[in-house]
């Protein structure tokens, strides 16, 4: 009986741990997904951020640059 009450005491601790390990496992997982999805969004502002600055010069150079020959043209 009492082999019985220690294979059963050690077979639950086993079952815990198994559970914990799945457990901080999955939360590791998680983690990682969570970072790397992070890492991605921050890329993606910093890209679109870079891209408004671009364009803002692109169009303030453009706009200079029609300004400039309409002038020429009513000259």
């Amino acid at each position: 009986n009492f082999e019985e009450l220690s294979g059963l005491k050690y077979t639950y601790f086993y079952n815990v741990f198994i559970h914990s390990s799945v457990k901080i496992l999955k939360l590791k997982l998680t983690l990682s997904i969570v970072k790397f999805i992070g890492t991605q969004c921050i890329c993606l502002v910093n890209l679109t951020f870079f891209m408004n600055i671009v364009l803002t010069i692109v169009s303030e150079i453009l706009r200079n640059y029609s300004s400039q020959r309409l002038k020429y043209y009513l000259q």
